[in-house]
This record gives C-alpha cells, structure tokens and sequence, in this order.
C-alpha cells in the first residue's frame, strides 16, 4: 500500500483542489459563484490569513 502524506495546501493543487472543494460543496448542499471559490482558495494559500489548509495525498494526487 502507498503511504499517505499529509501537508498544507500549495497554490501549485488549485486544479486537485478543486473537485475536492465542490464535493464538499455538494455534501452540504451549498454552492457559491465561482469569484467567492477562487477568493477561498486565494485565502487558504495566501498566507497572509490567520487561516490555512491541508492536503492528503497519495502518489502525487490529491485525495482528500
């Protein structure tokens, strides 16, 4: 079995990112314009937030 990394999400997973984020957004039946997702992601990866966030991945793909 592969082992599974885990560490913060890089502006280089926008693309893996991104399905992963609109799963989430169909498990709790939201959805949002595609300015406030791009805002998000900027937001998570910018560094100048007091937020942040990870990323399992598993032979190069984002998994979770």
């Amino acid at each position: 079995m592969t082992d599974i990394t885990i560490r913060p999400l890089a502006t280089s997973d926008r693309a893996q990112w991104e399905p992963l984020w609109q799963g989430y957004l169909t498990f709790y039946k939201a959805s949002l314009t595609p300015e406030i997702t791009e805002a998000s992601f900027a937001r998570l990866t910018g560094g100048s937030e007091p937020m942040g966030a990870f990323v399992a991945e598993r032979d190069g793909k984002l998994i979770g």
